[in-house]
């Protein structure tokens, strides 16, 4: 099984993660969400089961 996440800048600079992890499709749509709301580094990363990506 694999997890997705998305991360990107905030308004206030600092690098943010997701809560949660999303299926692939469901990160996805997150992702062009916030692309929408202007933040265009909003990226998706895959990991393992339990495995939460750092922010930066």
């Amino acid at each position: 099984m694999k997890n997705f996440w998305v991360t990107w800048t905030g308004g206030d600079g600092a690098a943010r993660v997701s809560s949660v992890a999303y299926d692939k499709e469901s990160a996805e749509g997150r992702r062009a969400m916030l692309w929408g709301q202007g933040y265009g580094d909003a990226q998706v990363v895959e990991s393992k089961p339990g495995v939460r990506p750092t922010a930066g």
